[in-house]
Formats: structure tokens, C-alpha cells, sequence
């Protein structure tokens, strides 16, 4: 792409304003930064991949109008903005898009765009960075509006952490809605400068600066007509502006040392073809605020839920083994409430790769007909929004043998307000191939060096056992995964006297993976230190909150070690029960057998 740059100096000196919160100080010429503004995108070329327009959705408050995509359209005069009015429900139509992806989001330097405004009493026309609770961030923005009652003026006004009433309004000495005019601002992390055609006009410095990378918008809106706040600071919009335009000609940015950012073309999503439907369906068993219906065939569920907040509750299923192999799982989500959903998809395994990271699997995100979204890699899960009365079809990437997916509609990105809402989601796909490979066990263990002992394993409401005191056989049937069902035994002293480590073999004689946790107590708690095995895989020990973890194969014979530090009274096993994100049944069927103690 053509990139046309211009360098230009800051020549006069910075006024600065007291407001709230900033230091009342002046700006010296030589603090004045120098920028190299760069065509960022540019709208007369036509619709930008690097933005997501929003549609069917409205943000309510002092907004009087919904979103849609039909009100963005390109001229020679770059994006064209409207506001319309759907005469039978008298809603109001606004416009709107957001830079998008994982490089859409930017965190200081210099941000402006070429706008003519619209002259219409009751809009704003506006340019700013944004983000919020809808990426789980805080809520922090940059603003430039000019309202459409006076648009020789503009107002300036940023957020941190949700908090504003940072309101400044500057006289332009020419009508914004003649003419296309630069506007913008330079932020970094003491403060905000606002610039009117590449001239700074106004400052705030201060320690509260906004300081969460955000997404850069564009946005026309008619105020809410019923609202008295809106209606005093935007003014009463008439009916017989309809079709009033605000133009957005192209968007500049430059970080901090001038540097330039190319657009992003964002990574498309896989094609639907690379997937096929999982048969079986899933299972999606109510939880908590979600009452779930299922179908007969698990082929799709419907979804509802009140008062949810930001909870992290969420709903989960169990995915078929095929999806260890699979790096790609799709689902489609149809919002049939009153609100816009946002939702948080989870591609889980039952144990994390490596000692301290997350068991989140996730890798990328997309919509499936349009680009990426976002991703956290750092605590997990992928995040999407659903329209009101719209259907979106998802695409997760991952990495590792995932056995979970895990929904969390509202749940991990809402304010305090409790939420409601109504989803059916259904076509349920994996595909692709997991370049995933379990690193060879290389462990080796010293049976002939350990000492036998019993254990007298007792059958209960949950397990059933049969065999001695050194070979057990132990069955079960529809356990939830994450209901922590044990069977356990006390131990002989004399057995475990200056012992720092026990061995037993374990095979699973179902035709199901199975987990398997182990806590080694003495009477003050559980005393695990670490845990190592052969033909056994995802071994660890919680440290945190007790307990060695183990998956055995179906069908395989495995070894366990567990080393511990202290005095051993008591042993408790838990087969499938385990896993807390697991809400799915399980039976299953073990045998323990030569079961050894080490000495020091």
C-alpha cells in the first residue's frame, strides 16, 4: 500500500487549561513533541479490513439510536455516516466501526483522522480510543465530538478507569461541517494533547492518565429523544435532518518515537469446509444462572439466564476424544434476547501444558465471516459479540488435547449490571490438526528399591471395591467430574515409618481417558510434594491445594510415584471427580495394584 508521510513540528506553544484532576501548568515549546503522521487507513479507497462496523446492537444511556452497517457507505469522500429512523418503530439509526484484531489496539502516541461533521441539532459527530468492560479492561477513552448544534466548537474529554467530567470545549473559528479538518490528540502516560488541523490547542497532564491499550472509533448518533441529559447538552433533533451525513476521509497514527503502523490485514478465518460436525452433539448441563435445554440429539441447546454478572460462571461439555487431534472448533450462537451478548469461549484441557501455566487451549479467534478477534493468552479465552436478533458463527484455534469447551455468556467481561439474556446455540464442529505432540516420558522408577504395603480400600456411595489389601479393582458409575467423589484408606504406620515416596500401578479398564488425583495427608493436611509416573501423561501436584494428578489411557497400565514431606496417616484417591470445570458424568473402571513405600 502507498503510504504518503508527512513530518511536521509542533511551532507554538501548548496552552494549558486547569481541569480536574491535571496540573494547571504551562507547556514550554521544547516539551512539544515532534510527530511523523502516517496514513494510517484511508477511506476513500473503500471499506478497511482492519475495522469491524457495528450492527443491530445500541448502547443505550444517553444513545437514542441502534447500529447498523447500512449506515456506513464510500464516496470519493471517504466513509459516509447517516442517521435514519425506521417510521414504523420510530427507532433511530446511527453508524459506527472499530479498528479490530489483535493490532487494532494501541497504546499511546498520536491518533487523528480527517472529519467533516454534520450541522444537525441533536447528533455528534465523533473520533476517539476506547476500551472497557467489553474486553474485560477498564473503562478508558480519548474523545473528540463536535455536536451537530454547534459546530464551530469541539469538545475534548477522556476517561480513566470509568471516571470522566473531563469536558473541555474549544472555539474552532470555522464551521467543522464546511470542510474536512485534522483532528486529533498525542497521549502517553502523563498526558493528553488535542490538535485542530496538526496545531496543538489544549492539554491535560497529571499522574490519572488513561493507560489500557484501546481501539480507535469513528461514530454518528442522534441522542435519545426522551432523555432530558442528552436532549440539554446535544439539543432536540428534528426529523426533517434525517439523512444528515458526517464524513470521515482517513485515520493517522504514530507511536511514541514517530514510528509508522502499516494497516493490519487481519488473519481471515479458516473456512468452514476444513470442519465437520460432531455427531454426538454436546452436552451443555445447566449451572448456576444458566438454564439450559438441550435437544434429544445434543445437536443444539437453548440458553437463558438473569442476573448474571461479572461471575465467571458459565456452562461447559464435554468434548468427544477427536478433539484432541482437532486444533479448530465452531459453533454457532443466535442471540434471541433483548441485549447484546458478550461472550467468552473457552477451549479447555484437563491439565495445563506446562507447571503454571493456564488450561486454556486457545490460541486465535474469528468470526466467521470476518476477521479475528480477541484472544487472551494470558488468562485464557476467546471473546465475541452477539447482535440483538442476529446469528454469528465462531471459529476458536487451539493448541493441546482440549476435552472441554466452556461458555460464558456475560459472565466475564459485564459491569456490576446483572444481565439477561436468551442464546440457542447449535452446529457444534471441530477440525483442522493439532500440531500438539506429549513430550516422551522419560521417568524412570526403581520399583525393585521400594518396600510392599496394604491399603484396605473400603467400597461407598460413589466406588465399589473389590479385591485385597494389595490388588484392588474399583468401579463407578455416573460421577460428575467435578463433584470430588473419593474412596480412601488409613495407613499402617509401621509401614510408612521414614518413608518420603509411594508407588503403585494403575490401569484403566475403561474405554474412556481417565483422571486420577491422589492426596497424601498426615493429620495436619495433605502433604504432596511431587509426583512423576510412567505411561501415565499431564502429571502434576497442586501445591496450593493438594493433591497429584495423573491421566491414564484407556486401556493402559501405568506407574504412579508420589513424593511427600511428612508423616502419612491417611490416603484418598478420586477417579473422573477431580476436574472442576468438568460437569459431565462418568463411570469407569480401575484396578491399583503393588503398591510400594521408599525410604529417604
Amino acid at each position: 500500500m502507498k503510504r504518503k508521510n508527512t513530518i511536521f513540528c509542533l511551532l507554538a506553544g501548548l496552552l494549558v487549561f486547569s481541569m480536574a484532576g491535571c496540573s494547571k501548568q504551562s507547556a514550554p515549546l521544547d516539551d512539544a513533541p515532534t510527530f511523523i503522521e502516517g496514513k494510517y487507513t484511508d477511506f476513500t479507497e473503500g471499506k478497511s479490513s482492519a475495522y469491524t462496523v457495528s450492527d443491530g446492537w445500541s448502547n443505550k444511556g444517553m444513545f437514542g439510536c441502534t447500529w447498523s452497517s447500512q449506515n456506513l457507505s464510500y464516496s470519493n469522500e471517504g466513509i459516509n455516516m447517516k442517521i435514519t429512523k425506521n417510521t414504523e418503530t420510530g427507532v433511530y439509526y446511527g453508524g459506527e466501526q472499530k479498528s479490530s484484531g489483535s493490532d487494532g489496539q494501541f497504546k499511546y502516541g498520536y491518533f487523528g483522522t480527517y472529519m467533516k461533521a454534520a450541522k444537525a441539532q441533536g447528533t455528534t459527530s465523533t473520533f476517539f480510543t476506547y476500551t472497557g468492560s467489553g474486553e474485560d479492561n477498564p473503562h478508558d477513552e480519548i474523545d473528540v465530538e463536535i455536536l451537530g448544534k454547534d459546530t464551530t466548537k469541539v469538545q475534548f474529554n477522556y476517561f480513566v478507569d470509568g471516571t470522566g467530567n473531563h469536558e473541555y470545549m474549544y472555539d474552532l473559528r470555522f464551521d467543522s461541517s464546511e470542510d474536512f479538518h485534522q483532528y486529533g490528540f498525542y497521549w502517553d502516560d502523563t498526558k493528553i494533547i488535542w490538535f485542530v488541523d496538526l496545531q496543538p490547542v489544549y492539554s491535560v497532564t497529571g499522574t490519572a492518565m488513561p493507560s489500557a491499550s484501546q481501539r480507535i472509533f469513528q461514530n454518528f448518533w442522534v441522542g435519545d429523544q426522551s432523555n432530558f441529559n442528552a436532549k440539554a447538552w446535544l439539543g432536540s433533533f428534528d426529523d426533517a435532518d434525517l439523512g444528515c451525513t458526517a464524513y470521515y476521509k482517513k485515520v493517522t497514527y504514530a507511536g511514541l518515537d514517530g514510528s509508522l503502523r502499516e494497516v493490519p490485514e487481519p488473519e481471515k478465518a479458516p473456512s468452514l469446509d476444513e470442519l465437520t460436525t460432531i455427531s454426538s452433539g454436546l452436552n451443555f448441563p445447566d449451572s448456576r444462572e444458566y438454564v439450559v435445554t438441550n435437544a434429544s440429539d445434543n445437536m443444539s441447546a437453548d440458553v437463558t439466564y438473569e442476573g448474571v454478572t461479572k461471575s465467571y460462571h458459565n456452562i461447559t461439555a464435554k468434548l468427544p476424544d477427536s478433539s484432541k487431534t482437532a486444533n479448530l472448533f465452531a459453533m454457532k450462537v443466535e442471540n434471541k434476547g433483548e441485549k447484546l451478548v458478550n461472550l467468552r469461549v473457552d477451549l479447555q484441557m484437563d491439565q495445563p501444558l506446562t507447571d503454571g501455566g493456564i488450561k486454556c487451549a486457545n490460541t486465535n479467534a474469528y468470526y466467521a465471516d470476518g476477521g479475528e478477534t480477541k484472544t487472551d493468552l494470558k488468562w485464557g479465552g476467546s471473546f465475541f459479540e452477539v447482535p440483538v436478533g442476529k446469528s454469528i458463527t465462531l471459529i476458536v484455534k487451539y493448541y493441546g488435547p482440549a476435552t472441554n469447551v466452556i461458555l460464558m455468556p456475560d459472565s466475564s467481561v459485564t459491569s456490576t449490571e446483572a444481565c439477561s439474556g436468551h442464546l440457542l446455540i447449535s452446529n457444534y464442529m471441530l477440525g483442522g490438526t493439532n500440531e500438539y505432540v506429549a513430550p516422551k516420558d522419560e521417568t524412570t522408577i526403581d520399583e525393585s528399591a521400594g518396600k510392599a504395603f496394604t491399603m484396605d480400600l473400603k467400597s461407598n456411595d460413589s466406588y465399589t471395591v473389590s479385591g485385597t489389601t494389595s490388588a484392588a479393582d474399583i468401579t463407578y458409575a455416573d460421577l460428575k467430574g467435578n463433584s470430588y467423589k473419593n474412596v480412601y484408606c488409613g495407613v499402617t504406620a509401621s509401614e510408612f515409618t521414614d518413608t518420603i515416596a509411594l508407588s503403585f500401578h494403575i490401569k484403566n479398564n475403561g474405554t474412556n481417558s481417565l483422571r486420577m488425583r491422589i492426596d497424601v495427608s498426615s493429620d495436619s493436611g495433605r502433604i504432596n510434594a511431587s509426583a512423576e509416573g510412567i505411561n501415565v501423561t499431564s502429571v502434576s501436584t497442586d501445591l496450593t491445594y493438594g493433591g497429584s494428578f495423573c491421566t491414564v489411557a484407556a486401556g493402559e497400565e501405568g506407574v504412579f510415584r508420589v513424593i511427600y514431606s511428612g508423616t502419612v496417616t491417611k490416603l484418598l484417591f478420586m477417579f473422573d471427580t477431580s476436574t472442576n470445570s468438568d460437569s459431565a458424568l462418568h463411570s469407569g473402571s480401575v484396578s491399583l495394584s503393588h503398591y510400594l513405600t521408599y525410604g529417604a
